[in-house]
């Protein structure tokens, strides 16, 4: 029977210790799977608008422990069109992570966004996005609601 040599003891501790010193710090992306169809997401939806971005407000500075890309922002949106929880001239509120590294959306005050939300929240990994008024979604949507 061989005795371990002094590598492979140290070899499992040096990796133990020095792997996490090594990626301490480093940032994992947001990493999704792709959307389901405009139906599919909207059934797995608690709200679904075409609306106007009003405001978005990041939350306060902590000195302590600084910011980061998951820490939660509140969108107010009015709401142009409503197909799931909210009618047309609603003013809804909903959240989203800080960055596209937590998966959270990039909201810009004065964008109109076709937003798709579960628990009031939205991420990158939904349909969620940019869009303008003839979005040919907004008529599959339409189309859906229609029907039911």
């Amino acid at each position: 029977m061989r005795l371990p040599s002094l590598s492979d003891v140290i070899r499992p501790i040096a990796l133990g210790i020095g792997l996490p010193l090594v990626l301490h710090g480093v940032a994992w992306a947001c990493s999704c799977l792709e959307p389901g169809s405009v139906a599919d997401e909207a059934a797995a939806s608690d709200l679904v608008v075409f609306g106007e971005v009003l405001s978005v407000t990041e939350p306060p500075f902590s000195g302590c422990t600084g910011t980061s890309s998951a820490d939660p922002m509140t969108v107010r949106i009015e709401v142009l069109e409503g197909f799931v929880g909210a009618d047309a001239g609603d003013v809804i509120a909903v959240t989203t992570n800080r960055d596209g590294a937590s998966c959270g959306v990039s909201f810009g005050e004065g964008e109109t966004w076709l937003v798709y939300a579960v628990n009031d929240s939205v991420s990158l990994c939904s349909r969620t996005r940019a869009a303008g008024a003839d979005d040919e979604e907004l008529q599959q949507l339409a189309d859906e609601f229609a029907e039911m």
